[in-house]
């Protein structure tokens, strides 16, 4: 059985123990910027080189402080560059006080391991679902009270940090194949050797085919 953890001093012990479990596998911060809500935020990315996704964290104290106080985890694919900027594929976001509108949550067992886990709502709405997302994943899926959770992992293993890769991935895939991308290709950025689209929208800014693809891609 488990609970969702609504004590803020534990959720913040909880939030240390997420943070270190991924951070221990990073490279040094990278300085740079990620879209979020028209605006771009000031980070430090971590790249973790084995499992090719970056992470990034902030607490309550964060740049968009209007929202209700959460604890901000961000991830994605594309390797950061110094200042550059990188679009976001999945965040995992935590209440400071377990409850609101973010969609990650801390949860425990009657053993006392805690456990992170993500309603399944990851951006558009309009083109991915919370529910077709419990439908698709290939995670477990758990109820509490009555609410579905997709579990990610528990947040002392060592393979916490190979699930939440193998989370963003298949966010990604996703959110790709709802938009109808997956297949697509910059026919000028393949000639240049940037790869398929996933890898290469908005590389070519002379491109102004390219630019809208990427301006669609990263929404």
């Amino acid at each position: 059985m488990y609970v969702i953890v609504k004590d803020e001093d534990e959720i913040e012990k909880c939030q240390d123990m997420f943070k270190k479990s991924l951070s221990s596998k990073a490279d040094k911060p990278i300085a740079c910027k990620a879209s979020f809500r028209g605006d771009n935020v000031e980070i430090g990315a971590l790249w973790l080189n084995q499992l090719k996704i970056w992470v990034a964290f902030l607490g309550p104290e964060r740049p968009y402080s209007t929202l209700p106080r959460r604890y901000w985890n961000a991830f994605g694919l594309k390797k950061p560059k110094e200042n550059g900027n990188i679009p976001i594929t999945a965040e995992i976001n935590i209440p400071c006080n377990g409850e609101g509108g973010t969609a990650g949550r801390f949860i425990k067992d009657e053993k006392g391991k805690i456990y992170v886990v993500h309603t399944g709502r990851f951006g558009d709405a309009k083109r991915i679902s919370p529910k077709e997302f419990i439908e698709k994943t290939q995670f477990p899926v758990i109820q509490i009270d009555d609410k579905k959770w997709v579990l990610i992992g528990e947040i002392e293993s060592p393979e916490l940090a190979t699930n939440v890769r193998d989370l963003v991935q298949e966010v990604s895939r996703m959110k790709e194949e709802a938009r109808g991308h997956s297949s697509e290709i910059c026919l000028r950025c393949l000639d240049t050797g940037m790869g398929t689209l996933s890898d290469s929208v908005g590389q070519n800014k002379e491109d102004e085919k390219c630019t809208q693809l990427s301006q669609i891609h990263t929404k």
